[in-house]
């Protein structure tokens, strides 16, 4: 079940006030929690399908369905060959042009993906930004007022500079146009093309004009600085799975230390022993970077202490007896040690670096 598609849903079904009885503030977020049946989700997605299509979807046509729906149950499995056969005998546009195949592989589908699961309810917690939603709108605002200033400029006139009224009959300044209106929205503009309603020519379907799709940007426009999130557990609050979400990204970060802090790769070993070896000091060092920056910076990034500490060498002197015996003794020594790395150890505890001269590396 896609976040944004159930966004869309619940957006659909009622009117979100954000201002409710049952709105949370948590910070700078507002809170709302909504359950979600599957048979809900899968009788919105299949009107949503068919609507695209342009086949009547009103409730009145899709009860048979819905009653097809609320038979099932996890541990059956669905009649689909019923299914096509019903979806058949409710959506068509007329007796010779009856419902695309492809229309009703891409409902079938919907209904195998959710196999077993059909009894089942989603909790999601849906959140506001509004500082990111009256964001989203200013910067919406200031793309679309660019672009109607451009398309303005090219119906004032041509690429030529002649008057649009002279040029209407003639099929190669049609596409000037439509060229120009699609260097326009070009590469990452496409998305605000959604925006803007064009006008042709009944003859020459040239672009005579066009207004903004009110509609459409309504619709975004209620979905500004909003997140969904799918909850798996009713025991945990909507603030703290929030706070779980917002963790995510410093789990992202630990992944990032892994690869570029760490080094975890290449790991240049072939036996399993060695590579699981390989990994655990990986992993142990950033568990030792978290613990340091947590506990003992406030929670800023520790790579300049920790190039600080790395400048300090552990030294190890082999001394011989003899040039004709074996016998010899490894002395370990510290390097000397600066004030500023004095600091950083003494913040773990180590009051005299110099300790460390007594084990052997």
């Amino acid at each position: 079940m896609r976040n944004n598609e159930v966004c869309q849903m619940l957006f659909t079904r009622e009117a979100i006030n954000w201002l409710g009885e049952e709105v949370v503030n948590y910070g700078q977020l507002k809170i709302l929690e909504r359950v979600v049946g599957v048979k809900e989700f899968l009788l919105w997605k299949s009107k949503a399908i068919l609507e695209k299509h342009n086949f009547d979807a009103s409730s009145q046509m899709l009860n048979g369905y819905r009653e097809w729906l609320n038979v099932l149950s996890n541990e059956t499995e669905p009649d689909y060959k019923g299914l096509r056969q019903l979806l058949k005998g409710l959506c068509f546009k007329s007796p010779i042009d009856p419902i695309d195949p492809k229309v009703l592989g891409k409902i079938v589908t919907l209904i195998k993906r959710y196999a077993r699961r059909y009894e089942d309810k989603f909790r999601f917690i849906i959140c506001l930004n509004p500082q990111r939603r009256e964001a989203a709108r200013k910067k919406r605002a200031m793309e679309l007022k660019v672009y109607s200033e451009a398309l303005d400029q090219l119906f004032s006139v041509d690429c030529n500079g002649k008057p649009t009224e002279k040029m209407e009959t003639e099929m190669e300044h049609v596409l000037e146009r439509e060229a120009a209106i699609n260097n326009i929205f070009k590469d990452y503009k496409a998305k605000y093309r959604k925006f803007f309603n064009f006008q042709r020519h009944e003859t020459t379907k040239l672009a005579t004009g066009y207004v903004f799709n009110q509609k459409k940007i309504e619709s975004e426009e209620k979905f500004n600085g909003v997140f969904t999130l799918l909850a798996n557990r009713d025991d945990l609050e909507a603030e703290k799975i929030v706070d779980s979400y917002k963790n995510l990204q410093e789990v992202e970060t630990l992944f990032d230390d892994l690869k570029n802090f760490v080094d975890i790769r290449p790991i240049r070993h072939w036996l399993v022993k060695r590579v699981r070896s390989h990994v655990f000091i990986c992993i142990l060092a950033l568990l030792v970077k978290r613990i340091f920056e947590i506990n003992y910076l406030g929670g800023k990034a520790v790579t300049e202490p920790l190039e600080e500490i790395n400048k300090a060498k552990l030294i190890k002197y082999k001394i011989k007896f003899s040039q004709r015996e074996e016998r010899h003794q490894i002395i370990p020594k510290v390097t000397n040690i600066s004030p500023e790395q004095k600091k950083y150890f003494n913040m773990i505890g180590l009051r005299n670096p110099s300790n460390l001269e007594s084990f052997l590396w």
